[in-house]
């Protein structure tokens, strides 16, 4: 038996970039469903769980209905807690609906006994920019980004140095060496947070000695992607 599940909560963009001297930013959202929706939404640290949210923000709307084909703007406000202010800090907004019935649907509920109505979460990253951050576009970050490959527990990996406040959201890193080409193994997240580095396993090792190169593609403050290539010295 094949299963079809899906989001059908259209947000206005895959990423909310908050900027510190906002009072609040708006967000939009449609519901492409071809049923009514309950929405709850809450910002947090990524566990999905509202009760246990620690994070900086609230939401309003918290709780809502939508019709079908319905738009809602949503208002994220920064509370005032601490937040460091020498780099991006990175949370989720979590877009919570439970499915609800036309009346169409609740007529013929009777003879769609297979039907299963299920509750889906749809998280976005909030990106929390100080004042402080000097402003950098996709183009100047990636300029700071550096690769290296060290050797861990016998296994040669792929290291990213980020020495920016920013955080890199990659979708994609392939290792080049003359004509090997090496993927990195899938990982849920590739994101690198800001002054920090981040391990990549690679699915074989590179030859030793070698030079390199390392293709990436990162994804901008629009949800854009950028091409990004690395070349090793």
């Amino acid at each position: 038996m094949i299963c079809h599940t899906h989001a059908g909560i259209l947000p206005q963009n895959t990423r909310v970039i908050y900027e510190a001297n906002l009072a609040s930013k708006s967000f939009i959202i449609a519901n492409k469903n071809i049923y009514p929706i309950l929405v709850q939404t809450w910002v947090d640290d990524g566990e999905g769980m509202p009760d246990k949210s620690s994070a900086p923000f609230i939401v309003s709307p918290a709780v809502f209905k939508m019709d079908v084909n319905a738009i809602q703007v949503l208002k994220i406000i920064y509370n005032g807690n601490q937040i460091a202010d020498d780099k991006e800090s990175v949370y989720w907004l979590n877009l919570y609906e439970i499915p609800g019935k036309t009346k169409e649907q609740m007529k013929s509920i009777d003879g769609n006994k297979h039907r299963i109505d299920l509750a889906m979460n749809t998280q976005l990253k909030v990106f929390y920019r100080p004042k402080s951050l000097k402003p950098m576009d996709i183009e100047q970050i990636s300029e700071k980004i550096k690769f290296f490959i060290k050797e861990v527990n016998g296994n040669k990996v792929l290291v990213c140095n980020n020495p920016t406040p920013y955080h890199l959201s990659f979708v994609n890193i392939v290792l080049k060496q003359q004509d090997n080409i090496l993927k990195i193994k899938g990982e849920i997240d590739q994101m690198v947070e800001p002054f920090s580095e981040k391990i990549y396993e690679l699915d074989s090792n590179p030859e030793l000695p070698y030079s390199y190169q390392v293709d990436y593609i990162l994804i901008d403050d629009q949800g854009y992607t950028f091409d990004g290539l690395f070349l090793s010295k």
